[in-house]
């Protein structure tokens, strides 16, 4: 559902909504294809299980269409590769992977990112080139607690806004 003023509803709640602006950059043709790395820190079936249902949310409510490429041997990158165009990684790391992804992706201006259930990144030019979501194992401490974190995540990858509704998957 949208209304007119560009706000979506993100999850069951309809108070709960985030603005969505078309003008801000986007993924290449609204497409996005998703891999997943687990680093057997959570079950792999349950991590697809979210995340699909999370992009399935977003694809009601955004012109943008999530494939999943499954499994994948990558790790998060520090840099842009080109190889990694147009994809987005979703890999769970533990709190000490966690804080040194954290620190390199911002060159140390961030040296605690234990203290996150998730971190998106994104690379972009004219449109996003590239993105990873990393998801913190040790904050996690239940299943509603891990559909929130990638939900909110994924909500950065796609540029969203952040929500001041409490109940908005997107407030900060």
């Amino acid at each position: 559902q949208a209304d007119d003023y560009g706000n979506a509803y993100v999850d069951q709640s309809t108070n709960s909504f985030v603005f969505i602006n078309p003008s801000i950059v986007t993924w290449p043709n609204n497409q996005v294809e998703w891999l997943f790395k687990t680093n057997n820190l959570i079950d792999s079936d349950l991590l697809v299980s979210y995340v699909t249902q999370a992009t399935a949310n977003y694809q009601k409510h955004a012109d943008i269409n999530f494939t999943n490429s499954g499994a994948t041997s990558l790790d998060l990158a520090l840099a842009y590769d080109s190889s990694r165009q147009n994809t987005l990684l979703i890999e769970v790391l533990d709190n000490s992977t966690m804080d040194s992804f954290v620190a390199g992706i911002t060159n140390g201006a961030d040296t605690n990112g234990s203290r996150f259930g998730g971190y998106a990144w994104m690379w972009w030019e004219v449109s996003i080139l590239a993105g990873q979501i990393a998801l913190n194992s040790d904050f996690i401490n239940s299943e509603s607690c891990l559909k929130g974190i990638i939900n909110h995540e994924i909500g950065h990858v796609l540029m969203l806004q952040y929500s001041d509704t409490n109940d908005s998957i997107r407030f900060l």
